[in-house]
């Protein structure tokens, strides 16, 4: 899927590619220099830290051992406009970013890495503490690359802005990712909305949002308020989550009452609607992505690339998240609720 309009010129390429190396190599720094965990004071050197488990990647893999990832190519742009694309990624390196050091990164996500998924507060707390982790460090290393750029004098009124409201979306992820180190010793205090599938999803994710939109056709009022969206495998089927702050409800809410609207046998689809609108934090299933129609490949593409076109707080058409007449995709929705 190309965009013609993202053709860069000639002259401007040599610019475009240094500071597209730049950003590939502030997104190898951690956040401050070390661990992500700062309620541990400590200061060790992060790994490599999965936001979507070893293990979960494993089961939807193919033979060897590698997933799906829609990306933005920016290839050979002296010829050919930007485009969107699928590549394939060794389950080591997908979904990985430079979080916690080993210890903490073994002993936090226990919970969900070794025992069985049962949506317990413990193990909701550790899937979206590790989701906004991942967020506002992809924010940190962003706004530490374009900020030099930023307080140019020359820099264009509309980037500046952009990297203003960046600025402050990594503040509040990073005030929000100390109230959940808060919520490990004091209690929970995370709302859920939880769905068990019969089959083991196709598509994994896990992504800290804002919800400008239903599922329902609604085009919500804009709130800084995150909703966390997990979907997850297990053995024999898997869990999709929602999860967000008891203080903060209103969109979160709404979203996820539109959702319990939404006809069981279309759910699945109205989730991944929601995931390739709003996330580049997914890994795909190979053989199911060669197996669906090019039709549903292209609109699938087609919303992972809307999410590159969106500037500041511009919110999308209330009738992004709808779902399609007919049923196509189905991982078998079993049991849903809030817990």
């Amino acid at each position: 899927m190309e965009f013609p309009d993202l053709k860069v010129p000639k002259e401007k390429l040599a610019e475009f590619y240094a500071g597209l190396n730049e950003l590939r190599e502030f997104q190898k720094k951690p956040v401050l220099g070390r661990c992500m965990f700062w309620s541990g004071a400590c200061d060790v050197p992060p790994v490599g830290s999965h936001l979507l488990a070893r293990s979960w990647l494993e089961r939807i893999a193919d033979n060897t051992n590698h997933v799906v990832q829609i990306g933005f190519g920016t290839e050979n742009l002296s010829n050919q406009p930007a485009k969107i694309s699928s590549r394939r990624v060794g389950i080591n390196n997908a979904t990985t970013f430079p979080g916690f050091c080993e210890k903490h990164d073994n002993e936090m996500f226990a919970c969900l890495e070794r025992n069985t998924f049962t949506a317990s507060p413990e193990q909701l707390l550790a899937l979206r503490y590790r989701s906004v982790c991942r967020e506002s460090c992809a924010k940190h290393q962003m706004v530490g690359c374009h900020l030099p750029r930023a307080l140019d004098e020359a820099a264009p009124p509309l980037f500046v802005m952009g990297i203003a409201a960046e600025m402050r979306r990594c503040m509040l992820l990073l005030t929000e990712k100390q109230a959940l180190e808060a919520m490990l010793n004091n209690g929970s205090s995370l709302a859920s909305y939880v769905v068990r599938f019969g089959k083991i999803p196709s598509v994994l994710t896990s992504a800290t949002i804002y919800p400008l939109a239903t599922f329902t056709g609604r085009t919500l009022e804009f709130r800084q308020e995150w909703v966390t969206v997990s979907i997850i495998p297990t053995t024999t089927g898997g869990w999709a989550v929602f999860s967000w702050s008891k203080n903060l409800p209103k969109n979160s809410s709404l979203l996820v009452k539109s959702f319990t609207k939404v006809p069981r046998a279309f759910q699945t689809e109205a989730l991944l609607n929601l995931v390739f609108e709003v996330s580049e934090n997914h890994a795909i299933s190979p053989t199911w992505w060669e197996q669906i129609s090019d039709h549903h490949r292209l609109d699938l593409m087609k919303r992972f690339g809307r999410s590159f076109t969106v500037v500041g707080d511009n919110r999308p058409p209330a009738d992004t998240l709808l779902v399609s007449a007919k049923q196509w995709v189905d991982w078998q929705p079993v049991e849903a609720g809030y817990v």
